[in-house]
């Protein structure tokens, strides 16, 4: 015997229809609630009532009528409740706070000291975080779920021990001060996630996303959705040898894209050829002075991964292909000779029905893909339905 819905099943389930009917169509009346979700006004009044008086609802305007007292319109208040999207990479952090609807309230960028320990780097993320809520009148309380990106691959069977690596104790210090659910991928994964929200109109199908950072990593994204692989591991396009590359890759293979396309192995690099490069930016400079050793190894890395690239759309022939990451600063130093590779290489259909972006380098991505990680996963009408009680 199939037992009834209880009261409260029954009760999340009209407030679930009420709030997707309000978002779907900001204005729309009590009324007109009613007749789109198929209940009754009372029902409406009482859901709507609660909502309003917990602010998951705002009243808008008075609305036209053809006679009596004017219905009042009911519109979505996104910013009942947030989430944070934070993003670690060896030299930055990105930090943004998004609404419910998924935009970004603020954020922050900055440089992250590698050599901080874990209460130094959550002092620096506090402070931040304290600052954004400042600025848009929030509180801790008001986080629903946090997002992190850290460099990866994370594996999906040791995501938890992946968090007590270099930057897991900071992020445990901020998840009991903050509290509530988090997620953490990796900050490749996050970009991708970004990116299937950002691009205008959203594409469906297959889209590629290659991060350039101290590892080339990607992630495949099949109409919105990643494609992990066996155990999160899928994206190891920094992985793929490169003919006539002998160098010996930190993974104990020879020829990898990451032995030409790292930012770490591009300024050890910079080291054996006698340039002053300490980071990225400096190499960059030296670039941009007209150093040709410089534009040299910046040109190699392009080059190289232009190469996976091509293998990449050669062999699965997606829709869109977007490169970004920390190492994309060196703009056209690295973007020419990475186009001009994909020219030669690839299947001139393919990547003729390709759509190719390139993004100068923005952290934000990143840490706003891990917001919207956080959205997704944890913050959904149950956590409104309590707060409406």
């Amino acid at each position: 015997m199939v037992s009834s819905p209880s009261f409260a099943q029954m009760r999340k389930h009209n407030i679930d229809v009420v709030l997707k009917t309000v978002r779907s169509t900001p204005g729309i009346s009590r009324a007109e609630v009613a007749k789109e979700a198929g209940l009754s006004k009372a029902t409406v009044s009482e859901i709507t009532d609660a909502l309003l008086k917990n602010l998951v609802l705002h009243e808008t305007g008075a609305k036209a009528s053809s006679g009596g007292r004017p219905a009042v319109g009911l519109v979505f208040n996104p910013f009942v409740g947030h989430t944070l999207g934070i993003s670690l990479d060896e030299t930055s952090v990105g930090i943004s706070l998004l609404d419910l609807d998924g935009n970004i309230c603020t954020e922050r960028r900055s440089k992250f000291k590698s050599n901080w320990k874990a209460a130094e780097a959550n002092t620096f993320l506090m402070d931040a975080l304290k600052a954004m809520l400042a600025e848009t009148h929030s509180s801790e309380r008001g986080i629903l779920a946090m997002g992190i990106g850290i460099p990866g691959p994370v594996d999906a069977d040791e995501r938890e021990r992946s968090m007590h690596g270099k930057y897991g104790q900071a992020i445990e210090m901020l998840k009991k001060e903050i509290g509530g659910p988090f997620v953490v991928d990796s900050n490749t994964n996050m970009a991708a996630i970004a990116a299937a929200h950002e691009l205008q109109p959203r594409e469906s199908g297959l889209v590629l996303v290659v991060r350039l950072g101290h590892q080339v990593r990607t992630a495949l994204l099949v109409d919105g959705k990643i494609l992990s692989g066996s155990g999160g591991l899928a994206g190891e396009l920094g992985h793929i040898a490169v003919p006539d590359n002998h160098a010996h890759c930190r993974c104990g293979m020879t020829g990898c894209i990451n032995t030409l396309a790292g930012i770490g192995e591009m300024l050890e690099r910079c080291i054996r050829a006698g340039l002053a490069a300490d980071s990225f930016d400096d190499l960059v400079t030296l670039c941009q002075s007209g150093n040709i050793d410089a534009q040299r190894i910046v040109q190699e890395a392009g080059e190289a991964v232009g190469f996976g690239i091509s293998s990449a759309i050669n062999l699965a022939a997606p829709h869109v292909v977007l490169v970004s990451g920390p190492a994309t600063a060196a703009q056209n130093f690295i973007f020419n000779p990475l186009l001009e590779t994909m020219e030669k290489r690839c299947v001139p259909g393919n990547l003729k029905r390709c759509k190719v972006i390139t993004e100068p380098a923005d952290t934000r991505t990143e840490c706003y893909g891990a917001g919207i990680v956080a959205l997704e996963t944890y913050v959904d009408v149950s956590a409104l339905v309590q707060r409406a009680g």
